[in-house]
């Protein structure tokens, strides 16, 4: 529907009911992306396809390789953030691939989402994170890397 409430009211019953959602349901979960696509309706999916994902296994991985690669940036934006508040199951090696294969990209949303996924990992391993970011600063945009290093003076002091 044309108004904006209705699709706030669509992705809170998506949330409401993701328990219910598999693989199966991936590909229709993308479409919505790709047609209705803005920031503040976007980012509900993330949790919701990184929780298929999650309980999905090999297969649900799979989706997010080939998402990351997808024509369309919000596509993309979702396989890179798919893991956020996943801590210690994180799939760092996917985390930190993807990081790297979106970090050309000029588009701002991919760029601060490469920085979010990162800062967010980053509370549960803020070395891993930190040792990323030296490695790969020169392919970075300046956005993504204070996005990603944001916490770093709270986490260090932690511990």
């Amino acid at each position: 529907m044309e108004h904006r409430e209705y699709q706030y009211a669509a992705a809170d019953l998506l949330d409401r009911h993701q328990a219910a959602l598999t693989l199966e349901d991936l590909p229709w979960l993308l479409e919505l992306v790709e047609s209705k696509s803005w920031w503040d309706t976007v980012d509900c999916f993330p949790k919701i396809v990184g929780n298929i994902v999650l309980r999905s296994g090999a297969k649900g991985r799979r989706e997010m390789d080939r998402a990351v690669k997808h024509e369309n940036f919000w596509v993309r934006r979702i396989a890179m953030l798919h893991q956020l508040g996943m801590r210690g199951v994180t799939d760092t090696v996917r985390l930190f691939k993807y990081a790297d294969q979106l970090a050309p990209e000029k588009e701002f949303f991919i760029r601060k989402a490469v920085g979010w996924a990162l800062r967010d990992y980053a509370w549960h391993d803020w070395r891993a994170v930190e040792k990323y970011l030296n490695g790969a600063k020169e392919r970075l945009s300046g956005l993504t890397y204070r996005e990603a290093s944001k916490n770093f003076a709270a986490l260090k002091k932690r511990g």
